[in-house]
């Protein structure tokens, strides 16, 4: 058992990851949050407020109208 143990933590050392997918009742916990995530701002956009956002191309924060437009400059 220890053995077994070991060679996960080490893989995990490594990777710095857990070397396998988390299930949440047989969905991803990623696919979950995306999807939680989506609706959220669905809700917020909806009512008309603009919704701050990441774009990880960009490295930066924006906001996203209700009519599909971004704002990149905000403090």
């Amino acid at each position: 058992m220890s053995t077994g143990i070991n060679i996960f933590l080490t893989q995990v050392a490594r990777s710095r990851s857990i070397p396998f997918a988390l299930e949440l009742n047989g969905d991803s916990i990623e696919r979950s949050m995306r999807e939680a995530v989506s609706a959220k701002v669905s809700a917020v956009k909806a009512s008309g407020s603009p919704v701050e956002l990441y774009d990880d191309l960009q490295n930066r924060p924006y906001l996203e109208y209700p009519d599909g437009s971004r704002v990149y400059d905000i403090e």
